[in-house]
């Protein structure tokens, strides 16, 4: 099972990278403040949901 696991989690990397949504620049990043990922998750539950914006496309 573990193995499985590995192989998604390769597959899910590549196909990031390939999309351009993976960080490979290996710069060492900092966790934000409390207080920003706070106003950030609240902002990302805000406005139209990602699946109406795929229906929509679809339609």
């Amino acid at each position: 099972m573990a193995h499985e696991v590995n192989d998604e989690a390769k597959k899910l990397r590549v196909a990031l990278t390939r999309a351009g949504l993976l960080d490979v620049s290996g710069v060492p990043r900092r966790r934000p403040e409390q207080a920003a990922f706070e106003r950030a998750r609240t902002a990302a539950g805000s406005g139209t949901p990602l699946s109406d914006l795929a229906s929509e496309e679809r339609e």
